[in-house]
């Protein structure tokens, strides 16, 4: 098994993306935002013995059908870092925005700043807290906002994901 595998050391500020079909992990201490394709199937080869708390039983495995499945070759991905700019008083990093895949940011917020994204998006606080729009966000909250709501501003010291989407011909 161990040739199968290959253990990749996160570097802070990472970005990876995981393609369908990789068997992946993640350790503790790592800090993840997944973003997906809506499926219908997870095919778990270990699960660190998790409870399902819908049966409180062991969440089941499926070695063979990963084993079917999973990506032989590895496609030997590997983490990438993006550039920071500032754009109206905020950090911005441009993880990606792939038409009918997703759109990915990153915006980090020490004071008061506007931000403008046309399209619907997910902000998830993964650290801090704040204001969008004087609704108030924390770690480990998310907020919906919707397409063509104009400048958002925000107010606090919080390090927020923008998670969207785009057709192929926006």
């Amino acid at each position: 098994m161990e040739k199968l595998l290959r253990y990749l050391t996160t570097p802070i500020d990472g970005f990876i993306d995981i393609p369908t079909g990789t068997l992946h992990a993640i350790v503790k201490g790592v800090l993840t935002y997944n973003i997906s394709r809506n499926a219908d199937l997870t095919l778990r080869l270990y699960d660190y013995d998790r409870i399902d708390p819908g049966t409180h039983k062991k969440r089941e495995s499926q070695p063979q059908e990963v084993f079917e499945n999973v990506n032989i070759p590895d496609k030997r991905i590997e983490f990438q870092m993006f550039p920071a700019s500032f754009e109206f008083g905020c950090r911005v990093t441009r993880y990606g925005d792939e038409p009918e895949l997703y759109t990915i940011f990153r915006l980090q917020i020490d004071e008061k700043v506007k931000f403008l994204h046309d399209r619907f998006a997910f902000y998830t606080c993964v650290k801090g807290q704040g204001t969008i729009n004087d609704i108030p966000i924390r770690k480990g909250e998310t907020i919906l906002v919707p397409a063509d709501m104009g400048w958002m501003h925000f107010e606090g010291k919080m390090d927020l994901f923008l998670a969207s989407y785009r057709n192929e011909n926006v």
